[in-house]
């Protein structure tokens, strides 16, 4: 899970064991993945802005889901 998509207070954040869905936030060529909650319980508040600001221009098609077609 990546860690500056979660709520700024670590006492929102949720508890270790705690099972919940998350999305697919990015994926590069390091072979990595980092995740988001899907759950907006444990999404930073300013998420849009967040997005906004340090992914100006981001297609609206990223970050929805992709369905089986």
């Amino acid at each position: 899970m990546d860690v500056v998509l979660l709520p700024q207070q670590e006492e929102l954040w949720p508890a270790e064991g705690t099972v919940a869905d998350f999305e697919i936030w990015w994926a590069d060529s390091r072979q990595q993945i980092r995740l988001k909650p899907s759950d907006p319980r444990y999404l930073r508040r300013d998420f849009a802005e967040f997005v906004a600001r340090f992914r100006p221009g981001w297609p609206s098609h990223i970050g929805r889901p992709v369905l089986a077609g």
